[in-house]
Parts: structure tokens; sequence; C-alpha cells
């Protein structure tokens, strides 16, 4: 498959997603500037784009995650929609305008016979634990070929 195609395939399987691990329910659809659409209205909104990765395998992705708000806000929970992802931001302190760096981890040995698009949810929440930001996270999981060798 070429670079040109992927963007036609990509696009083809987003109708496909689930939401979290399990929900067939479709994601809004990503910005090509890396945000969330904007239509919650939470200062923190990104989306990490993880790509394609072979099934039980893993991948890492640091991107940058802007408060948008008006107020600094502090993010000292952040709960995602599968056990599959694990994320963490450099610091939970993020003034207004200011950015810190998010990290995300899919392990995909926890769903290790899952294939398909997976739209991840993470939560940001306070110390009250009031919803301050969300970032998605999508990712497409394909089957691993097995590899005969040559004789």
């Amino acid at each position: 498959m070429s670079r040109r195609q992927w963007p036609l395939i990509h696009s083809a399987l987003i109708g496909f997603s689930l939401l979290g691990c399990t929900s067939p329910t479709a994601p809004p659809v990503p910005q090509r500037d890396g945000t969330a659409p904007v239509a919650t209205g939470y200062p923190v909104q990104a989306t990490i784009e993880l790509g394609v990765v072979k099934q039980g395998e893993s991948a890492r992705l640091s991107v940058w995650v802007t408060n948008k708000g008006t107020q600094a806000v502090e993010a000292t929970t952040l709960k995602t929609s599968c056990e599959c992802l694990s994320i963490e931001l450099s610091q939970p302190k993020i003034g207004a305008g200011e950015r810190v760096l998010a990290h995300a981890h899919y392990d995909g040995a926890k769903e290790p016979d899952f294939v398909g698009s997976l739209h991840i949810e993470v939560e940001l929440l306070d110390p009250a634990g009031k919803k301050i930001g969300e970032i998605a996270v999508p990712i497409e999981v394909i089957k691993a070929s097995k590899v005969e060798p040559k004789s």
C-alpha cells in the first residue's frame, strides 16, 4: 500500500471505529491539526494519533497538550476507556495558554486477539473530580502476519 492510499483507507475505516475497547459507536473525527473537535468547552482537548500497530504489539507517542482556557488547571487523574492504554502528563498543572507533554503507551499484549480500529477516550479530572479535559487516542490494530522462513 502506498502512502497516498493510506488517507483513503483510513477515512473509510473511521466509520468502523470502536469507542474504548468494546462499543460500536463511531467517534467524532479528529481535526487534521491534532486537536479534538471543539464541542465540549473543556480547556484541555487533544488527539494523540498512535497510527497503525500490529496485533499484540505496543506503541508510544508523546505530544504537546495545551490549556486553551483562561485559567490554570490541574489534571490529577487521567481515566482511560481501555486498560490497554496508559497516559501521563509531564506535569499536572497547566497554566492558561501553556502546554505540557502527554506520554501515551498502548499495550497490545493486554488485548492480544484484538484487530480493528480503536478510539480510546481519556478524561482529565481535577482534584475535585471535575472533568477539565479530554484526549482522543485513535489507533488501528492490524493482524500480525506470520512470515514463513524461506527454504
